[in-house]
């Protein structure tokens, strides 16, 4: 009897923790959906170069691409990414 009763005091604490997450995160997504802003990082080697605010779930996607084939290219300067 003593081991389940140490379990549900183990699975209320776990369920404590997880909480704030759950009634969290549903604001969190809508905000993005609603056109928050997405910091897009470049990183070269492991590090960061730079880092972009996109507004919008498409345009940070877009700007990902973009970026990406810039890379790509060789045209994308360090100093035009930051």
């Amino acid at each position: 009897m003593s081991t389940k009763r140490g379990q549900v005091h183990v699975d209320f604490i776990i369920f404590m923790i997880v909480l704030p997450f759950m009634v969290a995160w549903p604001f969190w997504l809508a905000s993005k959906w609603l056109g928050a802003r997405w910091s897009v990082v470049i990183e070269r080697d492991g590090a960061k170069v730079a880092e972009e605010k996109v507004r919008g779930w498409r345009r940070s996607g877009e700007r990902i691409q973009e970026i990406a084939r810039a890379a790509e290219s060789g045209t994308l300067a360090e100093s035009a990414a930051s």
